[in-house]
């Protein structure tokens, strides 16, 4: 399940926020990266001093990543053929500690701070509705850009990192304080400050094995996977029902035009049955009243001509009687045509 909805929840954009602290107070970095394929754009990158000029610049809609350095962050380089050195690792108080570490062949580089500093700083983020995801301590995640950048000296936040055939030999902190060096990446230009931070997002998308780094309980990452997918699933699930609404409706309008055609249709046909009804019935009385005439025979002529002649008195006598007949019956007012010269 929970790989399902890593597949699911997938970020495209990242906020990527440097803490950096010096004894007159705290900076804020901001860089806003975003995945293309297989490349990594920078969309923006800002600096403020205060954590609500921060926050109104944030994408709250993508999820943030915190990576904290300065006052109070320790670097250490730890020879793994060192005995001494080896030992004081094994000695290390890890649930005191939150650390970053980047592991070459034969050394460790570690970046460490005490674990309330930076449980604390992740409530003030938290108090503040942002949503932290993950963390780094000190500069090493830099050396992941070193890929891109292939340097031999790099100034990540003001840790200077010493690269020896593109592998991390040394770190150490700058001598100056508030250095500033540009660097180009793509079509953009971060600075130092903002270099661990475009590391970091490489990290976030691509795992390396060669950075590890400790864990906080005030971060529970996939209660922010499963809040992506309520989000989600419950955008798709409200659109889903205004579509069903939608076609509920339109369906409703269909069938009440396709009733009130049928009702008109069925009005229509109610009132032609009444009217052929009718015409039936008249045509039964007319035929009724050509059956009472003799009009309805062949022979009704014939019959009129004996009922004339019948009337007559028995005093007057025909010699003959002549009848007029009409060629065809006409409906129309026209001049009518007889058939002359015929006797019955």
């Amino acid at each position: 399940m929970n790989f399902l909805f890593h597949k699911i929840v997938n970020f495209k954009a990242l906020n990527l926020i440097g803490v950096f602290r010096t004894g007159e107070g705290d900076s804020y970095f901001l860089l806003k990266v975003k995945k293309n394929k297989s490349q990594l754009d920078i969309v923006e990158n800002l600096v403020f001093s205060d954590i609500e000029s921060l926050k109104a610049k944030l994408d709250t809609g993508n999820p943030s990543i915190l990576l904290l350095d300065g006052k109070g962050i320790l670097n250490k380089k730890i020879d793994l053929k060192n005995e001494a050195d080896t030992e004081w690792l094994k000695n290390l108080d890890y649930k005191s500690i939150h650390y970053t570490s980047y592991n070459t062949q034969d050394s460790q580089f570690l970046s460490f701070c005490r674990a309330t500093v930076l449980d604390e700083l992740i409530g003030l983020f938290h108090k503040n509705e942002i949503q932290i995801i993950d963390f780094y301590i000190g500069g090493l995640t830099a050396v992941l850009v070193n890929d891109l950048l292939d340097k031999g000296k790099l100034l990540s936040n003001e840790t200077v990192l010493e690269f020896n055939n593109n592998t991390l030999n040394a770190i150490s902190k700058t001598v100056e304080d508030n250095k500033t060096e540009n660097y180009a990446i793509g079509t953009a230009s971060i600075t130092n400050f903002h270099l661990p931070l475009y590391g970091a997002a490489i990290n976030f998308y691509i795992n390396q094995n060669t950075i590890q780094k400790s864990s906080s309980g005030q971060i529970d990452y996939e209660e922010v996977i499963y809040r992506k997918v309520f989000e989600k699933s419950g955008v798709v699930m409200l659109v889903g029902f205004f579509c069903l609404l939608l076609a509920s409706y339109g369906l409703t309008q269909y069938f009440i035009y396709k009733n009130a055609t049928l009702n008109l249709e069925n009005s229509f046909t109610n009132k032609s049955y009444m009217v052929i009804n009718d015409l039936e019935l008249q045509k039964e009385k007319k035929l009724k009243i050509l059956a009472e005439t003799g009009f309805s025979s062949k022979k009704f002529i014939s019959f009129y001509c004996y009922e004339l002649s019948k009337s007559i008195p028995a005093a007057i006598n025909f010699s003959y009687l002549e009848v007029y007949p009409l060629k065809k019956k006409s409906k129309k007012p026209k001049r009518l045509n007889l058939i002359i010269k015929s006797f019955y």
